[in-house]
């Protein structure tokens, strides 16, 4: 209990701006400028509306951070891949695969974390423009409506458009039932629909293949690689959020490939590279043997005919 009249100093730390080391330079600075504006119009104004406004974009910045937060553990588990497989370089296996519990549970926090960050900034819109709506999935039907009577709502159209190829894969079409999120959300464990385990392939004494896990959960049509996903998942993140955010701070707005990830990804997805043959055909001259799921005794695994193009991307040991 500290007497009344007692002078104290207190110290309240706001830390750098949290992208995690995954953002590139122009992004971080825009970060941080929407900060700046943000303190900027709180210090100019004691309206409770225009700080509550402040308050709710901030939060907005909150959830991406918290969603990057998880791009970091997965970055973290791909880059801990790497450095194992050359400490052990002398003794590697031909192949070493691996079930990545751990790595599988913060992609669905991932998947989590970055469909609430969609939707916080969609509840935000749907105010600013009298229209409310929680589903980022429901967000262009909204700004349609305003298109020609706002300019804010014109250029935020632009922009989620063009991400709209990235959101429907990723986190389900307006008109679909369920999309990854929702399943990992409600009905599987993501590791339930392991159909490659991440792994590491030895190709020669000095070079190895890192495996990217791939999953594919029921009602869905696609297979999804954890890193591959998470990896481009940043970029349209940071691009939707940040940007639409400086839209209504009117600050800089950046094009898409300013927000390109810094994290250089070097897993494989090896549904990219098979080579489709009928079932019995021989094995080619380039193929690989890959772990496709553990099992309560073991493992299931398979060999592939590959596209050569696949071993361009080995990285040394």
């Amino acid at each position: 209990m500290i007497d009344k009249g007692t002078e104290v100093e207190y110290v309240a730390a706001g830390g750098n701006v949290p992208h995690h080391g995954l953002l590139p330079d122009k992004a971080a600075r825009q970060w941080s400028g929407l900060r700046k504006e943000f303190t900027a119009q709180w210090r100019a104004s004691e309206d409770p509306l225009s700080r509550r406004r402040i308050v709710d974009l901030s939060g907005c910045l909150e959830k991406l951070e918290a969603t990057l937060l998880q791009a970091r553990r997965i970055r973290e588990y791909h880059d801990r891949l790497i450095s194992q497989a050359r400490s052990l370089k002398a003794t590697l296996f031909q192949g070493t695969a691996f079930q990545g519990s751990d790595a599988c549970a913060d992609f669905e926090g991932f998947l989590l974390h970055g469909r609430a960050s969609l939707d916080r900034l969609t509840w935000f819109i749907g105010r600013h423009f009298k229209n409310p709506v929680s589903s980022f999935r429901r967000i262009k039907n909204v700004l349609s409506d305003f298109e020609g009577k706002s300019s804010e709502a014109a250029e935020l159209l632009e922009m989620v458009g063009s991400a709209d190829a990235w959101f429907d894969g990723l986190f389900g079409k307006l008109e679909s039932p369920q999309s990854l999120r929702d399943i990992v959300a409600h009905h599987h464990a993501l590791v339930e629909g392991t159909r490659t385990c991440f792994g590491v392939q030895r190709i020669s004494d000095e070079s190895a293949l890192l495996i990217d896990c791939e999953v594919e959960l029921p009602g869905l049509d696609a297979r999804l690689p954890v890193l591959k996903t998470t990896n481009d998942s940043i970029g349209y993140l940071a691009f939707l959020i940040l940007n639409s955010v400086a839209v209504f701070m009117d600050v800089e707005r950046l094009p898409f490939q300013d927000y390109a990830t810094t994290w250089a990804n070097l897993g494989i997805a090896i549904s990219d590279y098979v080579i489709r043959v009928p079932v019995g055909s021989l094995h080619g001259e380039h193929t690989l043997f890959t772990v496709r799921r553990m099992t309560p005794d073991g493992f299931e695994f398979g060999t592939d005919n590959v596209d050569p193009s696949i071993f361009e991307r080995r990285f040394s040991l």
